[in-house]
């Protein structure tokens, strides 16, 4: 499984550790009544969940981000990689802390796009909305 998910390039070094605890689960093939099924019975019992959505779901990134919002209700995000061909499922405070650490600490967001950075400062705001 752990060379299935490196696949994914699940490379943070945090990624790298819930790997190695097991505590991801996937991949897992899916569509949006996976996600939401995830989403809606979240016990924190893996840190990340990863999607594969399935081949005929060609716009599996917009439909993420246009849920984000709902899902930061529950203090989650659905984030996909449209190139790499999948969705993760996380705990959204977790995400931003562990963003803020490395962005601070490592050279982990350097070749990060103008959109992607726009993305990273809006789930900010997203936490900052439900505190």
């Amino acid at each position: 499984m752990l060379s299935e998910l490196n696949n994914f390039g699940l490379g943070c070094p945090y990624a790298k550790e819930s790997i190695r605890k097991g505590k991801v689960l996937g991949p897992i093939k899916g569509n949006q009544k996976v996600i939401l099924s995830f989403i809606n019975n979240w016990n924190d019992e893996y840190d990340v969940i990863v999607i594969q959505p399935h081949l005929w779901w060609d716009n599996f990134g917009e439909w993420c981000v246009i849920n984000e919002p709902k899902f930061a209700k529950l203090d989650l995000t659905a984030i996909a990689n449209v190139e790499k061909g999948f969705i993760l499922i996380q705990k959204l405070s977790e995400l931003v802390e562990t963003g803020e650490i490395l962005r601070k600490t490592t050279n982990y967001y350097d070749n990060y796009t103008l959109a992607d950075w726009y993305q990273y400062h809006e789930r900010i705001k997203l936490l900052e909305l439900i505190k």
